[in-house]
């Protein structure tokens, strides 16, 4: 989280800032431009892009590059909201997320989809044989790049010798026979050193030759994307549960998809409560701001409430409300940020 003024200059940055650009105190109390942070390739749109804002045109979330001050780059997804302050633009308050470890996941996965498409235009998918009581009849000789062993050496061998969950093969078979076949089984099979493959198993039970038939796909690559993308999706989270602001995601219904750490703090509320709530029946004190959000989601541009009050133990807590819609195809809804801003507000009247 940032704040910078008209001039560029930042004037805020939360702890979590500090650690991604690894700059001090020190160096900040000293002045630091928003450009220093930003990479020389996007300097002409990030300070585009700040016009706007200033100007008062809404904009969603922007990749940037942005750059440790040890040099490293870091790809950034940027939400940025301009702050008024007596009818008068004073500067602009943001939200950074550092998307390098989706990044590079994306990439894996591009890379691993080439392999898959190679592997389906050039190689044979293995075909097997078996009896009924598990002895390997027929398989081809593609095989011997999924488990090593030669189609010579396989012919003639009990399952059980394969499988690395010799139960699995009990269930296969009930299910074969009984349904006369199946479509997608995973199973865990030990090539000829003794190393997992994960399998996907097609299989027909062929009644008049009793025996079973199918194909094996060798899906250990993609479980191992699905686990690292696993990994990044709990990395995201404990990103969004060490945020110091409140933030509820909501879908186009107004029912709570999204319910940080910092939320349960606010409420008291847990999170497997909270998922799937109505947003102004969870938090009836906020239904004022459902238009807003539907508004944010439909013209997909942030919504944003300056010092929305409400009281609290017989007191008045002041917040900042930032409303950022959610702009991929593939969903909508939205992301609201509630920062407590009751010290600074006070502050302000002092002075």
């Amino acid at each position: 989280v940032f704040e910078i003024e008209n001039d560029n200059v930042l004037t805020y940055a939360n702890q979590y800032a500090f650690q991604l650009f690894q700059y001090s105190q020190e160096e900040f109390d000293a002045g630091i431009q928003v450009m220093q942070i930003v990479h020389p390739s996007d300097h002409e749109r990030a300070a585009r892009n700040i016009l706007r804002v200033l100007n008062g045109e809404e904009i969603g979330g922007i990749e940037y590059t942005l750059v440790k001050k040890s040099g490293e780059q870091i790809p950034a997804l940027l939400f940025a909201a301009k702050i008024v302050t007596a009818g008068v633009a004073t500067g602009i308050r943001g939200v950074i997320f550092d998307i390098t470890d989706l990044k590079n996941a994306e990439s894996e996965l591009q890379a691993s989809d080439q392999r898959y498409r190679q592997i389906f235009e050039n190689a044979q998918t293995p075909y097997y044989e078996t009896s009924v009581d598990g002895i390997l009849l027929e398989i081809s000789p593609s095989v011997e790049s999924y488990l090593k062993y030669s189609r010579q050496e396989l012919i003639g061998m009990s399952l059980l010798d394969l499988y690395a969950k010799p139960e699995q093969r009990d269930i296969f078979v009930q299910e074969m026979m009984s349904k006369g076949e199946i479509r997608e089984g995973e199973l865990d099979i030990r090539d000829k050193d003794g190393r997992i493959v994960h399998a996907l198993m097609t299989g027909r039970y062929i009644e008049e030759d009793q025996k079973f038939v199918g194909t094996l796909f060798d899906i250990s690559e993609r479980k191992q994307s699905e686990k690292e993308i696993q990994r990044l999706r709990n990395h995201l989270d404990d990103i969004i549960n060490s945020m110091p602001s409140v933030l509820i995601g909501v879908d186009a219904a107004n029912k709570i998809t999204n319910w940080n750490m910092r939320a349960v703090e606010m409420t008291g509320i847990p999170v497997d409560e909270a998922v799937g709530m109505a947003f102004q029946d969870l938090l009836p004190h906020y239904s004022p701001l459902i238009g807003r959000v539907q508004t944010a989601i439909q013209l997909r541009h942030p919504e944003k409430v300056v010092k929305h009050n409400r009281e609290v133990n017989q007191m008045i807590r002041y917040e900042d409300i930032t409303i950022y819609p959610l702009t991929a195809d593939v969903s909508e809804g939205a992301v609201i940020l509630i920062d407590d801003v009751t010290e600074k507000v006070h502050m302000e009247e002092i002075m």
